[in-house]
């Protein structure tokens, strides 16, 4: 078991906290750190997880009784598990529960931006994340979209979601190479009554709890998770969603094969706007009635890879 899984079950209030790993965000850690961390995190709290789930921060090869849980929105084969982990960060849990509560009423129009390094995240990955967090803090399916790329590195795209609302999406890969900082976003929300916004007004770099400066760099950390220390953020965010899909599995197989059957078919969907979307940008066209039924729920009866192979090299 790692240091880190050893002192999130010790979870001694005065215990030394790890030394942090210098990686970049779009770097993962090795996948026995991150399992044994999962599998410590699931031990504190008693949730029974299957022996058969591995995760990892990259597709590598399993046998053929085990299930392989990675992130969402790589180049993944049909046979293992997309957790969009992304969803665990505060900031945007806490923009959809500003949305499903009503605090803010009526949305109607919504300002996406992302941008990240040339060595990082490539565009189509961007652009599936900016759209699962629009449905999924929106609570509504995007209808329609028209959209402009250039080079493959940068996308404007102007999308209408099922309530009406009209949503902005500007995504990019053009920070210089080896950019280590985090990706540069803002996700906000106007609505007929209230805004919201996941930055501190007219912020453009996101901010972070510790600088440390040296005569020739800076590093910054912001450890925002109570328990997890010492990885990366999109590691502590992957963790949790593992966590969590343990949680609703309950190690019973049926429920295991409908929480996965949801999580595919959700990565289908985000794959399937991502080639509209290349596909629009290139023929100049409007894409329309995206929001069918055999579109949105199960497509039980298509590859869920599809998308992605025709998407690999954007």
């Amino acid at each position: 078991m790692s240091t880190l899984a050893t002192l999130l079950m010790q979870n001694e209030p005065g215990a030394v906290v790890p030394e942090r790993h210098a990686l970049c965000e779009s770097e993962w850690p090795c996948e026995r750190e991150l399992t044994d961390v999962f599998r410590a995190l699931c031990e504190k709290y008693s949730v029974a997880i299957p022996q058969h789930w591995r995760l990892t921060g990259g597709s590598c090869s399993c046998g053929s009784d085990e299930i392989l849980l990675v992130p969402a929105g790589g180049a993944y084969r049909c046979d293992v598990v997309p957790l969009l982990y992304w969803r665990q960060e505060r900031r945007f849990m806490e923009l959809q529960k500003l949305v499903s509560t009503r605090t803010i009423e009526d949305v109607v129009m919504c300002r996406f931006s992302c941008t990240g390094s040339r060595s990082g995240e490539s565009l189509s990955q961007i652009m599936f994340r900016e759209y699962d967090l629009l449905e999924w803090i929106t609570n509504s399916a995007i209808t329609d979209l028209y959209a402009t790329m250039y080079d493959g590195v940068f996308a404007n795209v102007v999308a209408t979601i099922t309530s009406g609302a009209v949503c902005s999406i500007e995504v990019g890969s053009t920070l210089p190479r080896g950019h280590k900082s985090e990706n540069l976003d803002r996700h906000e929300l106007i609505a007929r009554r209230g805004v919201a916004s996941d930055r501190v007004v007219d912020t453009q770099i996101p901010q972070q709890s510790i600088y440390l400066y040296k005569e020739s760099s800076r590093e910054t950390w912001t450890d925002c998770d109570a328990e997890l220390f010492g990885l990366p953020m999109n590691a502590i965010y992957l963790i949790r969603a593992a966590f969590e899909l343990a949680k609703r599995v309950n190690n019973d197989r049926s429920l295991e094969k409908m929480e996965i059957a949801k999580l595919r078919n959700r990565a289908r969907r985000l794959d399937q706007l991502v080639t509209v979307t290349c596909t629009a940008a290139r023929n100049g066209e409007r894409a329309a009635n995206l929001d069918r039924k055999e579109d949105c729920e199960l497509f039980a009866n298509t590859n869920p890879c599809k998308g992605q192979q025709e998407r690999s090299n954007v």
